[in-house]
This record gives C-alpha cells, structure tokens and sequence, in this order.
C-alpha cells in the first residue's frame, strides 16, 4: 500500500512495481512535458519506490483511469 493513495484506487490500479519491469509488449513512447510535471513524475517515481520515470508515468495514468468521472480520490 503507498501512503496517501486510498486503498480501494490501489486495488483498482493494481501493484505499481509490475509497471516498471520490463515488458516486450508495451509500446515505447516520447513525450513533451513541462519540467513542473517531470519533478512530481520523479516524486511519484521516489515515493512509489520505482526504477524508471516510466513506470511512474504507467501507474499514473492507470490510476487515473481507475477513478471514476465526478469522484475524489480521496472520497
């Protein structure tokens, strides 16, 4: 469980550390950011205690999928 996020969103997204191994299937991307959204990716990637900014970026985007329109994580 990581501090902050609540429990029924981590089992939703899934376990984070599956995000930052390597994969063949997935689809390698670049993106532009602004460097305020790249400083939270890598203390997201600190916190969540991941070895790439691109497992950050998959379990970001995964939990954001997970939550439903109109509700608050922290609901």
């Amino acid at each position: 469980m990581v501090e902050g996020i609540p429990g029924w969103l981590q089992a939703a997204a899934g376990n984070p550390l599956t995000y930052d191994a390597p994969d063949a299937a997935r689809t390698a991307v670049c993106v532009r950011i602004l460097p305020s959204m790249y400083s939270r990716l890598q203390q997201a990637q600190a916190r969540l205690g991941l070895r790439t900014t691109a497992g950050a970026w998959e379990c970001l985007l995964r939990l954001a999928q997970k939550v439903p329109r109109g509700r608050h994580i922290d609901a």
